[in-house]
């Protein structure tokens, strides 16, 4: 069975994010990075902080004879532990900034086609302990048609 050309492009990006360690000069250790729509339950504390690297679409940019150009739009949810009660979410921006740069290191074979979109946080309340994010990233790429 051949692999298609998304599930190519996002299984490289998994393995890039889990090239997030302190031995790689990042300031957090992801324990953990799993491919599918995730929730809190996939990540107990001794698993964060955990990565979630999902597709939502697929833009079709530019179509020409044969092919076309397109943007995979990828959304990567991270779930790391937090301190509300002392407004302690160094954690949570620590993640983030280290998912970026990430993105756009040597690690990223796309990174000169990865595009950051847009990032949501929710910091978690007291009753909460760990904060969470959604980072939107969309990767183009081209591809002959009939294949995706």
């Amino acid at each position: 069975m051949t692999i298609s050309l998304q599930n190519t492009i996002i299984n490289s990006v998994k393995t890039t994010l889990e090239n997030i360690t302190t031995a790689n000069d990042f300031q957090s250790n992801v324990i953990k990075v799993l491919r599918g729509i995730r929730g809190i339950d996939d990540f107990t504390s001794g698993n964060m902080p955990g990565l979630a690297i999902f597709k939502t679409e697929n833009r079709v940019e530019e179509t020409y004879q044969g092919g076309s150009e397109d943007r995979l739009v990828l959304h990567i949810w991270g779930f790391v532990t937090v301190e509300a009660r002392t407004d302690d979410y160094d954690n949570l921006d620590k993640l983030v900034a280290d998912v970026e740069k990430v993105l756009h290191s040597a690690y990223n074979s796309y990174k000169d086609y990865t595009f950051i979109k847009n990032t949501t946080f929710f910091e978690g309340g007291v009753q909460d302990s760990f904060g969470f994010f959604d980072i939107e990233v969309e990767i183009s790429y081209f591809h002959n048609l009939g294949d995706i």
